[in-house]
């Protein structure tokens, strides 16, 4: 991919670009995933669990892998992991958030007026910092500094 001169592709490594992808990329592959499982605990066709649950948030898909393994399921005695999965996967949603629906920028070199002036040229294993908008919770605002590892 040829480096473009838009600000974002002056401003980030081809490795910190590649990692927000990547989040990106992985992201769309773990939500058929869930709503395959979905399909698969409702009994309904995936065609069909995808068009019903398709308009609703992924952390409502999660809820609903919740009620189909509640306690009064066929399925309840995988509630428990599910639950932890749950968990683990709504973390992971808000992390996400983080990454993609974010605006990054190269951090500041150094402290004080006249370092925080100096621009310094990022490198592979450069934090770039992100303001991101959670869509969920109390916090209008969030910022990371994050490595492309990291993400």
């Amino acid at each position: 991919m040829p480096r473009r001169s838009t600000a974002i592709y002056r401003r980030l490594t081809r490795s910190h670009l590649l990692a927000i992808g990547q989040v990106a990329a992985s992201w769309s592959l773990l939500e058929r995933m869930v709503l395959s499982a979905l399909s698969s605990l409702s009994g309904v066709r995936l065609d069909k669990a995808i068009t019903l649950a398709g308009p609703s948030a992924f952390a409502s898909w999660i809820d609903m892998l919740m009620i189909l393994t509640g306690p009064s399921t066929e399925h309840a005695h995988k509630h428990q992991e599910i639950d932890k999965l749950g968990k683990l996967l709504k973390k992971l949603l808000t992390m996400r958030n983080y990454i993609v629906h974010a605006v990054w920028q190269v951090s500041v070199a150094g402290k004080g007026l006249l370092g925080s002036r100096m621009y310094v040229e990022p490198t592979s294993t450069s934090k770039v910092v992100a303001d991101g908008f959670p869509k969920r919770g109390t916090e209008w605002i969030k910022r990371v500094a994050w490595t492309p590892k990291q993400m």
